[in-house]
């Protein structure tokens, strides 16, 4: 995808704001933490309150199945303090598309420094993503085999994506009577790619003689990681802090203050990508794979079964070739609309409402929070957001200054930590500034 082709996107997002259907994965809480120098991560306009802030390492984690819950899967049986697996209420509770994503996000070092009407900042992380993205029907087919297909062609190919990278990023931002502007250039140096850029696999039941026939067109992409071949399924990867993958991405943000209670804000974050160039290769599987079944008395009749050697003959049909060549990949790119309110001072009412575009997915969220500084030591807030199209999503975070010293945690999903076993999704961040 051409960057003119994601910023026409981006613009069309921006036109389409009332849809909240996606499964969203965006943390919400950083937004409004203005205490906080993480918070130009989500807009590189916001200035800070004191002078100089230094950002001392910190990690945020989120991770998200949109398919079903541990409690879904493992159910109590009544009358009982135990548990069975009810794999059938999983597959009910799933959607048509099912996604998994992880989000790991460790900040090394970062500062900002106010001189008059400009600011300017300075950061440096590493990111790990990961995506995987399943059909209802491969679950489907798993548990309950073919007898609900007969005579129907089913989609059941999954795709993933999974990427490591380090990031460092320089920004500037400006004050001029009510408006604030920022923008941060990030350079980055791509550590490992594992990716599916194109993702086809049907499976056809025939109504006469329950043959199953599979047709499968993949095309898979690594670089410095290497997952082996399909006789051979040896991954390999070993770890280099740098390599001659490179990137760049950008963010740019908005804010302009009514008065000194109202304000309003929108940003876009991560426009850029990565070109993969280092140990680069293109794998493609393509084949049609036929398979009659079983003759189960033949092989209860045996005194063993080598099921390796259908494994064998199955893969046999799918032609694989891979073959050296770059490519690229775009980051997940987000954008924030958003405002606050305080009605006195010390406390702020806020909302937002965030999209992130990825993999030809739009995920869309939308958050309102409130917080209060209780004293000049701690401030407090509250976060509800509706996201994964739950509305169950309560949140917290937490900044306590000590001298110089600034603590400061928060999460979107307080019932993940409270009742983990109906949770969907889970986020936590918690690091250490300094100011002065």
């Amino acid at each position: 995808m051409t960057m003119d082709k994601r910023i026409y996107i981006i613009i069309c997002g921006l036109l389409n704001l009332l849809p909240l259907a996606g499964k969203a994965q965006q943390e919400t809480g950083l937004y409004f933490m203005p205490r906080a120098m993480q918070n130009i991560q989500v807009n590189p306009a916001f200035m800070q309150e004191k002078t100089v802030s230094i950002g001392l390492p910190s990690i945020y984690f989120h991770a998200l199945h949109s398919g079903f819950s541990y409690r879904d899967l493992l159910r109590e049986v009544p009358g009982t303090d135990s548990l069975e697996v009810d794999v059938a209420g999983a597959i009910a509770s799933m959607r048509e598309d099912n996604v998994v994503r992880t989000n790991v996000r460790a900040d090394l070092l970062g500062v900002t420094v106010k001189v008059g009407p400009m600011q300017v900042s300075a950061s440096a992380g590493t990111r790990i993503t990961g995506f995987v993205a399943y059909p209802r029907s491969l679950a489907q087919l798993a548990w309950e085999g073919n007898a609900g297909f007969i005579d129907q062609e089913v989609s059941v190919a999954p795709e993933f994506a999974f990427s490591a990278w380090h990031e460092i990023g320089l920004g500037m931002t400006f004050r001029r009577g009510k408006f604030q502007a920022g923008i941060r250039g990030k350079y980055l140096v791509g550590l490992a790619d594992f990716s599916v850029s194109r993702a086809e696999a049907s499976l056809t039941t025939s109504d006469e003689i329950y043959q199953l026939q599979m047709q499968i067109n993949y095309q898979l992409q690594s670089s410095v990681f290497d997952p082996g071949s399909l006789d051979n399924p040896d991954p390999q990867y070993e770890f280099r802090p740098f390599t001659g993958n490179n990137g760049i991405a950008g963010d740019f943000g908005l804010q302009y203050k009514m008065n000194d209670k109202l304000s309003f804000s929108a940003s876009v974050i991560d426009l850029g990508f990565i070109k993969w160039k280092d140990q680069a290769a293109i794998h493609e599987a393509t084949g049609t794979v036929s398979f009659e079944g079983l003759d189960v008395a033949e092989m209860l009749a045996q005194d063993s079964f080598d099921i390796s050697l259908l494994a064998d003959s199955l893969l046999a049909e799918i032609k694989m070739r891979s073959t050296d060549g770059t490519y690229q990949t775009d980051l997940p790119t987000r954008i924030y609309i958003g405002g606050t309110f305080s009605p006195i001072k010390s406390l702020r009412l806020g909302g937002v409402y965030y999209s992130e575009f990825y993999r030809g997915r739009i995920f869309n969220g939308l958050a309102v929070s409130a917080s209060k500084d209780l004293g000049k030591i701690l401030t407090a807030g509250i976060t509800y957001s509706i996201q994964d199209r739950r509305f169950d999503n309560l949140g917290v975070n937490l900044l306590l200054k000590l001298g110089p010293v600034l603590l400061y945690s928060s999460t979107d999903h307080l019932s993940s930590f409270l009742r983990p076993g109906y949770s969907r999704e889970v986020n936590a961040r918690i690091g250490m500034n300094v100011v002065f």
